[in-house]
Formats: structure tokens, C-alpha cells, sequence
């Protein structure tokens, strides 16, 4: 089953939020869970996405009813196929993102180079 770019979005979102949950709480006696309802309000309110809300809840459905996402004590959760789409997800767009974060850092872009050239322009 081909996902459309809303719906890998909403798997990607939904995994980059359980990984960051998890890395907070690890090796401590809690953990946070989301709902679908807290979910899509974070999701409208962050601007992660362009869609409205009602189109927000019918990818869920979808993803739901294609076993890529499943509830444990109402809470939202990634299936192993949510996982391993999140995964494709990650491994397609990690590359573009790290080029990302190495341009828009604050080191000199210059050391990754020895051969940058300086020009003056006067206009």
C-alpha cells in the first residue's frame, strides 16, 4: 500500500514524536502517550501540515484501517508497518535534512573547503 505525502507526513510526525517522548522519559518510572484528537491539534497548531482538520482525521482513518497505526489505551501508536514506513521515511529524508543543518549552521562554511574563492563586487 503507496502512501500519499500527507500520510507519510503524518507516520513521520507521529514517529519523530514517539522517539523524542521516549529519549525524554527513558530510564524513568512514566511515559507520555498522545491521542489522535491532541495529535491533530498539535499538528494544526505547529503548522505542520497544510490540510484542514477533517482531512487530518480521514488519513488517520486510512492509516488505521491499513495497520499503520493502532491504539494502546486510546493512546496513538505506530504498528510495526507504521514503523517500517517511518523508517523509509527517515532514510529518504535524513540526507536533504542533514545537508540542511551543516548549510544553515553557524560554523564557517568555509572550512569544509580549501579552494573557496572570495570575490568583491562594487555595484
Amino acid at each position: 500500500m503507496k502512501l500519499n505525502k500527507q500520510q507519510k507526513l503524518l507516520v513521520f510526525s507521529l514517529g519523530l514524536l514517539h522517539s523524542s517522548i521516549y529519549a525524554r522519559f527513558k530510564n524513568k518510572p512514566y511515559s507520555a502517550s498522545i491521542s489522535k484528537s491532541a495529535f491533530i491539534e498539535m499538528a494544526m497548531n505547529a503548522n505542520i501540515t497544510s490540510i484542514q482538520e477533517r482531512a487530518l482525521y480521514k488519513n488517520f482513518e486510512f492509516l488505521e484501517k491499513h495497520s499503520f497505526l493502532s491504539y494502546y489505551n486510546k493512546s496513538l501508536i505506530l504498528s510495526k508497518r507504521g514503523k517500517r514506513e517511518f523508517n523509509k521515511v527517515v532514510k529518504t529524508f535524513v540526507p536533504f535534512l542533514d545537508v540542511h543543518k551543516t548549510f544553515s549552521s553557524e560554523e564557517n562554511m568555509l572550512k569544509f573547503t580549501s579552494k573557496a574563492k572570495g570575490v568583491l563586487t562594487v555595484e
